[in-house]
């Protein structure tokens, strides 16, 4: 490898909030991996309602922090 190809300029880098965006939808989409496979171990009522709600409502969030970059 010589040095012009080791070294990068810093246009062929991406921005810090495309970084920040894509290490946030990574961390969101692990997330509710998580929360969708251990819904089931919440007892039912009251708090297997609110993980599913609480998975909902994160899975709404990566909606629109996907949809951030198109606008």
């Amino acid at each position: 490898m010589n040095a012009e190809n080791s070294t990068l300029s810093r246009k062929e880098h991406y921005d810090s909030t495309t970084i920040f965006l894509h290490w946030l939808t990574a961390a969101l989409v692990i997330g509710l991996w998580i929360a969708g496979q251990s819904i089931g171990f919440f007892p039912r009522g009251v708090p297997r309602l609110g993980a599913r709600s609480l998975h909902i409502t994160v899975g709404a969030v990566l909606g629109v922090v996907l949809l951030i970059p198109l606008l």
